[in-house]
């Protein structure tokens, strides 16, 4: 990463505005053990303030832990609980694991009941216009004549070839996204490049996506 890309995310990460939506937005993220090494190398030696540890001790507001205070045999059913425990003290014994997956041979009203099973049923089903993800058929929409390549060019350059949301280069190109998923609209106020995998994201809660993008274009006007 060059000296100037480095220096633009330094200006950003200093608004803390910007640091909750980025926090948000990579939240359920699965980091490599690569990444987690590097991490632990650089966080090696350090202490934590009191205050951190405080924030630590104290419960996580609004936490919705489902298995919380539960058996395994409540929470998958005796065999499968067996089965579980067996794994589990096999792996700290050294030998291989044949871990079993709880859904394995199981229909889904099986696995979740039937009312469960019957919602996630409807959602994955419809087709068109029945769907719970329909937005009216807009990515059937043709994108207007200022959409070139020249224009996804300048947004990449604009900022610094960069994905605005991992902050990273990757080696396919990047996407330029649409901010209020309007094709038509091509304002480079409304392009934000991003890489592939941070633009699959942006297919699911689209409200919250454009407001993100929003505030965060917002703060780099500053």
């Amino acid at each position: 990463m060059s000296h100037k890309n480095k220096e633009v995310i330094k200006t950003l990460w200093k608004n803390p505005e910007y640091r909750k939506m980025m926090s948000d937005a990579h939240r359920g993220k699965k980091l490599s053990e690569e990444t987690k090494h590097k991490m632990s190398l650089a966080h090696k030696g350090k202490k934590m303030s009191e205050a951190t540890k405080e924030k630590l001790r104290k419960p996580k507001r609004g936490n919705t832990n489902l298995s919380k205070g539960k058996t395994h045999e409540q929470i998958y059913g005796k065999e499968q609980s067996i089965i579980l425990r067996k794994n589990l003290s096999d792996k700290k014994k050294g030998i291989p694991s044949n871990i079993i997956s709880p859904i394995k041979d199981k229909t889904y009203d099986e696995f979740y009941g039937v009312e469960k099973s019957n919602i996630i049923k409807k959602l994955i089903s419809r087709p068109g216009p029945l769907s719970a993800m329909w937005r009216g058929g807009i990515s059937f929409e043709p994108y207007n004549l200022d959409w070139t390549n020249s224009l996804k060019h300048s947004i990449r350059k604009r900022d610094n070839f960069l994905c605005q949301l991992c902050s990273k280069h990757k080696n396919r190109k990047l996407a330029v996204h649409h901010i209020d998923y309007d094709k038509k609209n091509c304002n480079p106020d409304n392009l934000i490049s991003l890489c592939v995998n941070c633009h699959g994201k942006t297919n699911i809660n689209r409200r919250k996506w454009t407001k993100f993008f929003i505030s965060l274009m917002k703060i780099r006007c500053l």
